[in-house]
This record gives C-alpha cells, structure tokens and sequence, in this order.
C-alpha cells in the first residue's frame, strides 16, 4: 500500500494538533521527521514565520523543527540543511522563558553546535529546573572548549540521576582525548556512584583512558550477575589478570538464559583479556 504524502502545511497542523498530547507522542515525532529530513526553502521560511509567533506552541514547533533540519544530496545522502539560519533561531530561543523551548534549543545547538552559543548554554548549568541541566549535558557533547569541559565536570556530579549519569557518560566516552587530573576524578569518584548507569560510565570512561586503579574494582565487579559496562571496561584494558574473572563467568552461566548482547560483550572481554602465548 503507497505511502499517503502529506503537505507541509498538512504536516505543521498534525504537529501543532499532536504536540502536547502525550497520546500521540510517538505521531508527533514521526511528523517531526518528516519535516526535518525533507526540508526545504518553504520550511525554513516556515519555521521563521512561527518563531516570530506570539502564540508559544508555534514557536516550541519551529525550535523543534529547527533542531536537525536535512536535505538531500545528488547522491540520495542526507546532509544538514540551513545550518545558519538554525543556529540563529536556537541561539534567540535561549532567552525564552517557556521551559519547553529552552530545553528543546538546547538540545538542538548540541545537534547544529556554535561558538558563540556557548557562552549562553553554560549559564543553565544552575537552573533549577533538571530537565533543563539533562539537555545541557547532552548537549556539551558537541563542544570541546574549556569551559564546556568544566561544565560537564560539574554535572557530573549532579544531584539528579540522568543529569549525572548523561554528563559522566559524555566525560567518559564522548571527549575521550580529553585527559587531565581533574576529569579522572570525578570518575573515580563517580565508580562508587550507587545508580549503576553512572557508575558504569565512570568505570568505562577510565578504562579509555587505561586507568590501573579499576583493574581491582574489576575483579570485584566481574560476576555473573555484572552489567556490560564491566565487560566493556575490561575490553579496553585488556588486562590478562582480569581473564579468570571473564572465564568463571562464562563457566557459570547458561548461554541461552542470557541477552545475546550481553554475551556478545562477555566474549569480547575474554578475547582482548586472553593471555598471549
């Protein structure tokens, strides 16, 4: 059955319909995609008309259209499409007081990063507001500048799960040639963190950068019952002390009883673990 095609003006009244009702969350998002990886000089033009809109929910529908607008090239590949005219939308939208658009053009200068955003991302590292520091933190990703460095290393200790768990994972993993004292600890210090997502994201972000103080947490965390954080941990140190670990678990589980995946990650650890010789 063919596809029914939709306006762009058939598109933007589903979206403003759908977009504050839970209900429809997962049509509101494939609306969105259309208009994003379609785009085209009537949807820019769009998106800025709705902008300048008084009524807030226009404007939250350009800034989320505004987070990853695509088009596509000769060859049939997606490329990013008006870059400048995002980033200028999403940088204005930063002083929007309507906690929705903040965090939605938060999270798009982390998809469309520039420069001079930077300076204003920052600032809502103390907001009060967590969803606000989550998308912040998500966002730093993008961004390799000093401050932003800091910045991820002070949500890292966030009170809020996600916020901490999102900040450690992009300290650990994202800026991973990045490397200095002050990042190192509060990894380690993270490792002891008592949500496991981000202890597992601190203990794999020292693994990449061949921290020797995990190899002993590791053989303390190698158990049946571990998270693929600890086999992945294990696989970037490479450490053959940690392989009668890897093979007492492989001994004591019944492979078919376990997540593939999971297995996957057990079998990889052991072969980078695995004694030479």
């Amino acid at each position: 059955m063919k596809k029914k095609k939709y306006t762009l003006k058939s598109l933007v009244g589903m979206a403003l319909q759908y977009q504050l009702d839970d209900r429809y969350e997962d049509q509101y998002w494939s609306i969105m995609s259309q208009l994003r990886l379609g785009a085209t000089p009537e949807t820019v033009l769009l998106g800025q008309k709705f902008y300048q809109s008084h009524n807030w929910h226009k404007r939250l529908l350009a800034v989320n259209i505004f987070n990853q607008l695509f088009t596509k090239d000769e060859t049939g590949k997606s490329i990013h499409y008006a870059v400048e005219e995002s980033q200028a939308i999403l940088c204005e939208a930063l002083n929007e007081t309507n906690i929705e658009i903040i965090g939605s053009a938060i999270c798009g200068l982390g998809h469309r990063p520039t420069p001079r955003a930077l300076p204003h991302l920052i600032y809502f590292a103390n907001h009060e507001d967590a969803s606000i520091r989550y998308h912040l933190a998500c966002a730093l990703g993008s961004y390799d500048d000093n401050i932003a460095i800091d910045t991820l290393v002070k949500l890292a200790t966030d009170e809020d799960d996600d916020v901490r768990n999102w900040a450690t994972f992009e300290l650990g993993s994202i800026h991973t040639d990045i490397d200095n004292p002050t990042i190192r600890e509060v990894l380690w210090h993270n490792v002891f963190d008592e949500n496991h997502d981000v202890s597992g994201e601190a203990l794999r972000g020292l693994a990449e950068r061949k921290d020797l103080r995990i190899i002993e947490v590791l053989k303390e965390r190698l158990t049946p019952d571990c998270w693929v954080y600890e086999f992945e941990a294990a696989e970037l140190m490479a450490d053959p002390s940690l392989y009668p670990y890897l093979e007492s678990i492989q001994k004591s589980i019944e492979h078919e009883d376990c997540d593939s995946f999971w297995i996957s990650c057990l079998l990889s650890a052991m072969e980078a673990c695995k004694p030479k010789g």
